[in-house]
């Protein structure tokens, strides 16, 4: 009975302690922010096309968008500078009064190359099999990874130097930091060049101007600090 008794007085005890822990104030806390921004040129031309096809048939449409699809890849295998991912493949019904009277199906294609001339005479070839949504320039994986590892080394010293000017203008000695949060952010200030071409359309692509830009590329950084005095 006297262990159990002992058992029973260490488990309140223990109890009492982490309670304690978990309510305990903690002062001098500060959460601040600090962020670094910077203009990326796009440095790739990026289009989407798709097939489509429309039918009494849902087999018939789908098997038409796979012919149309899979010819546009066959030329695409001896671009190897042309990165090319298919999209969702979906066949949906079409309605009039209520009624299905046929069937739609469509798949997209996404295209991206550093070598715009390259890819620019491709589309024409492509139009033979595939429609083109848009054309637009956009940054590449390599050089937004570039980007950002450079904008994050830039964000964490002005957050360092904003900790180190609060926790001196307080009048304490040092800080310690709790917690971080890296949030990365990208505008785009040009948009997409649509282009309604049909597919099998003789017409090649419409002379629309189309010039590369620059994308403002930006890394946030929420944290929070405590500030300390020196041990005595």
């Amino acid at each position: 009975m006297r262990h159990y008794t002992l058992l029973l007085a260490f488990i309140a005890v223990f109890h009492s302690n982490a309670h304690s822990h978990e309510t305990q104030t903690h002062y001098d806390r500060v959460s601040l922010n600090a962020s670094s921004s910077i203009k990326v040129p796009q440095d790739e031309l990026q289009a989407t096309l798709y097939a489509i096809s429309e039918g009494e048939e849902a087999d018939k449409t789908a098997a038409e968008v796979s012919q149309h699809m899979q010819r546009a890849l066959s030329i695409l295998e001896r671009q190897k500078e042309i990165k090319a991912q298919t999209g969702s493949f979906s066949t949906q019904p079409v309605y009039s009064k209520d009624k299905i009277t046929g069937w739609r199906t469509r798949q997209n294609l996404q295209l991206k190359s550093s070598n715009a001339a390259q890819l620019s005479q491709l589309l024409g070839r492509l139009q033979n099999h595939l429609s083109i949504q848009n054309i637009r320039y956009g940054v590449s994986d390599a050089e937004r990874t570039k980007a950002e590892n450079i904008l994050i080394e830039t964000a964490l010293k002005n957050f360092q130097h904003r900790a180190r000017l609060i926790t001196h203008s307080m009048h304490r000695e040092k800080y310690r930091l709790i917690d971080i949060n890296i949030s990365s952010s990208h505008t785009n200030p040009r948009a997409m060049h649509p282009v309604r071409a049909a597919a099998n359309d003789a017409e090649k692509i419409p002379a629309t101007p189309i010039q590369a830009g620059t994308e403002k590329m930006e890394i946030m950084i929420n944290g929070t600090i405590e500030m300390q005095m020196n041990a005595q």
